[in-house]
């Protein structure tokens, strides 16, 4: 507890003015100190910053704060750059590389995949892009969550241990779901008939903020739980099925994908295909494609195409390959 208190204690001069967050080292003349309440007396002590291990890191100049962001940026402070690679890393994969991501252990002996990602990461200048950039670049980055069976071992008996193993050790891509912002942006996106980024018109940016805080309102945020083990609940489901965004995604107007698909295909197979790709990045399986065929082959007028359209966009939308990072 005491080492809880003396961190915190750096915290204690920090005081919000107009200018923004500023360490008080006196306010009228009184010293700023960080005091908490003792559990036995029930009266006020002041508490001295104090760091738990390596002190000589911590310069002797400066404010609270800039001695503890030293102390913690320090060059011999392993914990520093793992601690930030295997956030990144999770962030990435959904899952970190060693957890919980909030309670990573002392380094070990021998350096391992988060030292050297932490080396490259502060030889390049604590640089988060090159960061991301180096991770996205990895194997196991880059394959399948689909575990190919070709690469089992011939002593492999059990098929459900043998995917374990795969996932322990990177070999597939972890199956997570989408984080809340990351659903409606598939959505926005997988709708319209044009890239949405940060050279879209202000207009269109503007549009896909305000649905973005209203979904995101409504369907949950996890905040700091969120690279936790989670499914989704009945709410978010009734949501993404029943919600006035997914209707107005399908919806058949002029700037929706569902609505220049099946005006310009010109097939039915072209249009599954095309709807598969805007929503899944994939073409369909001979199944699916034979099956939602069968769906457009009733469908004799123009009304009646785009209804099946809409419907087929709406069961790629709602399907949990949609919803989950793969």
């Amino acid at each position: 507890q005491h080492e809880f208190e003396g961190l915190a204690a750096f915290y204690g001069q920090a005081r919000q003015t107009i200018m923004g967050l500023e360490d008080k080292t006196e306010i009228d003349g009184k010293a700023v100190e960080f005091e908490v309440e003792d559990r036995k007396t029930r009266e006020q002590r002041v508490v001295a910053a104090a760091v738990p291990f390596h002190p000589e890191w911590m310069p002797a100049a400066g404010t609270r704060r800039e001695q503890l962001a030293a102390w913690i940026t320090h060059p011999e402070n392993r914990r520093f750059e793992r601690a930030i690679a295997n956030r990144v890393w999770a962030l990435l994969f959904g899952r970190a590389y060693i957890e919980p991501v909030d309670d990573l252990r002392d380094p070990p002996e021998t350096p391992d995949l988060l030292d050297v990602l932490g080396r490259d990461f502060r030889e390049h200048g604590c640089d988060l892009s090159r960061l991301i950039q180096v991770i996205a670049g990895s194997i196991p980055y880059r394959v399948s969550s689909e575990w190919d069976e070709r690469h089992s071992t011939a002593t492999a008996e059990d098929p459900a241990a043998e995917l374990q193993r795969a996932e322990r050790e990177w070999a597939t891509y972890p199956l997570i779901r989408l984080r809340p912002e990351q659903v409606i942006g598939s959505i926005l996106q997988s709708s319209s008939i044009q890239t949405i980024d940060q050279n879209s018109q202000l207009l269109f940016r503007t549009l896909k903020l305000i649905r973005e805080t209203d979904f995101v309102r409504e369907y949950g945020d996890l905040g700091e739980n969120e690279l936790h083990d989670r499914g989704g609940t009945i709410p978010q489901r009734l949501l993404m099925m029943n919600g006035k965004l997914a209707a107005e995604a399908i919806a058949p107007t002029l700037i929706n994908a569902s609505a220049r698909i099946t005006a310009l295909a010109k097939s039915d197979e072209q249009r599954i295909e095309a709807a598969y790709l805007v929503c899944l990045t994939r073409r369909p399986t001979t199944e699916e494609q034979v099956w939602f065929s069968g769906q457009f082959s009733t469908a004799k007028t123009n009304p009646q195409r785009q209804q099946v359209m809409e419907d087929l966009l709406w069961s790629l939308i709602n399907s949990t390959e949609f919803c989950w990072n793969h």
